[in-house]
């Protein structure tokens, strides 16, 4: 089952990429993320800094591999 962190990918610079288009439901109600969207270190997007949420996910639920990704 994919996980919220599955429609992100890390890239080399530390930002994350939408790559498939997905819903985060928070306190201030949903959030729709859409694929290539890009969220740089501390940027803030309607009230989330998600690039510190996807890095802490990462530590316990990492994401899978998507087409394209370095290894």
């Amino acid at each position: 089952m994919a996980t919220f962190i599955d429609s992100f990918r890390r890239n080399a610079d530390g930002s994350w990429t939408c790559v498939a288009s997905v819903t985060l439901v928070s306190r201030l109600g949903p959030i729709r993320f859409t694929e290539g969207a890009t969220f740089p270190s501390g940027m803030m997007f309607m009230g989330i800094r998600v690039s510190k949420l996807l890095d802490e996910m990462a530590k316990y639920s990492p994401p899978t591999s998507h087409p394209g990704d370095d290894e």
